[in-house]
């Protein structure tokens, strides 16, 4: 499975704007765990991992920000930018995140709790990893 953008349901009035994300409704997700990235300073990167069997989905709470995923087959850049679009991010991904907009928030929502044995933390580890999977 590649990642993916979706759009979570958002419902406007004249209070403002409310984003919703139902993992029972819109697809099976597990919540475990959710985490927020801020304060990322000019020209910082996060991430730069992958995780073995952890799924994740990003949202750009407030800001923006660039997502760059890439696997064996295929290597996409996205932008978030909105609270009401989110990025689902499958397990065996390699992702980056960079060039986040002052104020910019990113929430993370996580199918398991954090395991430090769970990640790839080199791109050359990860690699290694996928080809033997393959085999």
């Amino acid at each position: 499975m590649n990642p993916f953008l979706f759009e979570l349901q958002c419902i406007v009035d004249s209070r403002g704007s409310l984003s919703v994300f139902q993992p029972s409704k819109d697809f099976s997700f597990s919540i475990q765990r959710v985490f927020f990235l801020y304060g990322v300073p000019p020209l910082q990167s996060r991430a730069g991992h992958a995780l073995k069997s952890c799924d994740q989905i990003l949202i750009a709470s407030s800001g923006s920000f660039t997502v760059t995923t890439e696997n064996l087959v295929v290597k996409n850049e996205f932008l978030l930018d909105l609270p009401n679009q989110a990025l689902f991010i499958p397990a065996n991904t390699w992702r980056e995140i960079r060039s986040f907009s002052p104020g910019a928030v990113c929430t993370v929502l996580a199918t398991e709790v954090y395991n430090e044995k769970g990640y790839y933390r080199t791109k050359e580890e990860f690699l290694r990893a996928q080809k033997k999977r393959e085999t």
